[in-house]
């Protein structure tokens, strides 16, 4: 919902960055209508009712529920009245790394609720998958030099940022 969300509310800058990472026989033919930019509220509202209904299943507490649901709707909103750069950006560059963040530091602790390490130890644990991931930028990179091939920069972007996000 949230990754529609971004690409839907601001879907003619996203089908022009698009078309030049997929052919566009590939894509789908939607002309700016005024019910795109209502779709990413309908998928929101969609993901809200799963939200509930996860908490009737016993799936998530009322806390995670309410908190999941402030943040779609914050995300949701951001999206709405932002760019599309400032959009993707805000979401992967602050709210999505931030929760990574989060889940790794709780990952770093023991059962009792003490801290495994210090920010030390969260680097070594994440060294080697980022090594990976830069490794394969630098492939990438390399690769394109050598075949002398045409990569979109947004396709360099998008890798980048999974790059950063991958670890």
């Amino acid at each position: 919902t949230v990754l529609a969300g971004i690409i839907l509310f601001h879907w003619e800058s996203s089908y022009q960055i698009l078309s030049t990472l997929i052919p566009t026989q590939f894509l789908p033919v939607i002309p700016l209508q005024p019910w795109i930019s209502k779709l990413p509220w309908v998928l929101g509202g969609i993901s809200l009712c799963s939200l509930l209904w996860a908490y009737k299943v016993n799936w998530m507490s009322k806390k995670q529920v309410i908190f999941e649901g402030v943040n779609l709707l914050a995300l949701m909103c951001l999206f709405y009245v932002s760019t599309l750069l400032v959009s993707f950006a805000v979401y992967f560059g602050l709210w999505h790394a931030l929760a990574s963040i989060h889940s790794e530091l709780k990952e770093m602790q023991l059962p009792q609720g003490k801290e495994v390490g210090t920010l030390g130890t969260f680097f070594k644990m994440a060294w080697p998958l980022t090594l990976i991931s830069l490794l394969g930028l630098l492939g990438l990179l390399v690769s394109i030099r050598v075949f002398n091939a045409y990569i979109s920069p947004y396709l360099i972007f998008f890798i980048a940022i999974s790059t950063l996000t991958l670890p």
